[in-house]
């Protein structure tokens, strides 16, 4: 649901209790200015006092798209109390306050929500096991990612491989914070590309760099053994040398004779 509410005409006056309600707030010299204008904007769109009490607490910031604002939206946006009481809280930035409303409207569970809705996620951790839940991911595969360690491009490699279709098996073979981002997306093309665990788990090792699983990747595309393939596995190779290798073994060279070539 989108904010409906602000397409609405806006209420140009206020109720007696409502202007009692400002003017007390304004007494108590507790609020800043734009904490008043995030008090006096819930009411022009239509909240009761009750709505507005439970944001109009100095704790939370009123500055322009602050805490304040994050609140009041999702009133607007048709939550309940009880819904809006769960993500007002100040150890919540607005972004963060943002992810957590943005799942009660797009009709998540209490158990869904909670898996993200901690501080020590950023904002744009939450998104992404938001998404994956909006994307009917379980539990379990957003278990996977949900870790504040992992950097958001890093929960993004995880949460392709389930996107697309890869099995828990599969997606914890580089769900692992050893492995970059970089590292993580050329094993998880590996299996997207039809290689077997046994054959990712040559090169799912942070010991070799993207374009070195890249190259090793290659050798198993090329219809090399699982023999020769580990040949060319080795980290004192660069890329392009094991790429060179791979297309000496699909030339016909026998690892000996590839030795002999090297002086291996």
């Amino acid at each position: 649901m989108k904010r409906l509410n602000r397409i609405a005409k806006k209420i140009t006056a206020f109720n007696e209790e409502a202007e009692q309600f400002i003017q007390e707030c304004e007494d108590s010299g507790k609020f800043n200015n734009g904490q008043m204008k995030a008090i006096r904007e819930g009411f022009e769109n239509g909240l009761t006092i009750e709505q507005v009490k439970v944001y109009a607490d100095p704790k939370f910031s009123g500055n322009y798209e602050g805490q304040m604002q994050a609140i009041r939206e999702g009133f607007e946006d048709g939550l309940t109390i009880d819904q809006v009481k769960f993500f007002a809280d100040p150890k919540f930035s607005k972004m963060q306050m943002r992810q957590i409303s943005d799942g009660f409207e797009n009709d998540l569970t209490m158990e869904q929500i909670k898996l993200y809705a901690d501080p020590k996620f950023s904002w744009d951790q939450m998104q992404k096991m938001r998404y994956g839940f909006e994307e009917g991911f379980t539990i379990e595969e957003v278990k996977l990612y949900a870790n504040p360690n992992f950097d958001w491009s890093q929960m993004d490699q995880i949460y392709e491989g389930f996107k697309n279709n890869l099995t828990i098996e599969q997606v914890k073979v580089y769900a692992s914070l050893k492995f970059n981002d970089e590292q993580m997306r050329r094993i998880r093309w590996g299996f997207e590309d039809g290689l077997t665990i046994q054959q990712v788990k040559v090169y799912a090792d942070p010991q070799f760099d993207w374009q070195q699983m890249g190259a090793i990747c290659y050798g198993f595309q090329a219809g090399l053994t699982m023999k020769q393939v580990k040949f060319v596995a080795d980290p004192e190779f660069d890329s392009d040398q094991m790429i060179e290798i791979c297309k000496d073994f699909e030339d016909g060279l026998s690892i000996k004779e590839v030795k002999k070539k090297y002086d291996l």
